[in-house]
């Protein structure tokens, strides 16, 4: 593998934990949201 293709390789790593990590803050704020308006509707 050529030092270009190494870090490629590596970036792409980086990306797809970076874009992961997005998601799972995204997912874990709509989550949040919902219960917030859950507990709300129930009260």
């Amino acid at each position: 593998m050529s030092d270009s293709q190494r870090r490629f390789a590596n970036l792409t790593h980086d990306d797809v934990q970076a874009v992961t990590a997005q998601a799972q803050q995204t997912i874990a704020a709509m989550n949040a949201t919902a219960n917030q308006g859950a507990t709300t509707d129930a009260s």
